[in-house]
């Protein structure tokens, strides 16, 4: 039989058929994907739920201790700061109970510390005398500023004459340093301790008074 295009039957099923053929060895062909991808695919979930909580506490701890040291390296400055500052003061005033050249070390290193967006609200206000040239400002506990006029350096000079003292003055920095991402918190799910999320930072500056 004959189409009104001249081509038989036969030919045009027959085409069909071949396109057919031509068409089934082609995606016969075509690359399977392994059966095994699967599993590894599961696999491969299942470690990195597992290494996920490990790789939280890197990096809360990382960026915690980072925050820690910045303060550290910021309260040691402002440290040495009041130190530069009590050096260059006359001792004069010293036998006074509330001597003013000592707040004026203790705005010294309160100026410092607001300069460069430091809490300063662990350093009290209020002066206490602690014996021996010394001067407080705790706001809680251990925390805040301790202030030394008089202290001998190096430890313990004075023994003979090819070691004699220096006197100083030496300020030292105890600052209560909150986990700022929660460190603290992934410690007590770790861990059956009640940590109080509270670390102390300290910095002490000494330097020679001047004559």
């Amino acid at each position: 039989l004959s189409n009104a295009f001249g081509k038989s039957t036969d030919d045009l099923f027959g085409g069909e058929q071949r396109s057919m053929r031509i068409n089934s060895e082609k995606k016969e062909a075509m690359p399977q994907p392994p059966r095994h991808l699967g599993r590894e695919t599961g696999a491969v979930l299942f470690e990195f739920a597992a290494l996920l909580p490990i790789l939280v506490v890197l990096l809360v701890g990382l960026l915690d201790f980072a925050t820690a040291y910045n303060i550290r390296q910021k309260l040691a400055n402002a440290a040495r700061e009041g130190a530069r500052q009590g050096a260059s003061q006359s001792m004069l005033d010293l036998t006074q109970t509330s001597p003013a050249s000592v707040d004026d070390i203790r705005s010294a290193v309160v100026a410092y510390l607001q300069g460069t967006n430091v809490d300063t609200s662990f350093i009290s206000s209020t002066m206490s005398p602690a014996g021996n040239f010394t001067w407080t400002y705790y706001s809680s506990g251990n925390y805040g500023l301790k202030i030394e006029r008089a202290v001998q350096v190096p430890p313990g000079c004075g023994g003979s004459p090819s070691t004699p003292c220096t006197p100083s003055t030496r300020i030292t920095l105890m600052y209560p340093y909150n986990w700022t991402f929660g460190f603290n918190h992934i410690v007590n799910l770790l861990t059956t301790s009640s940590y109080n999320g509270t670390a102390t930072v300290p910095a002490i500056a000494v330097m020679a008074n001047l004559p």
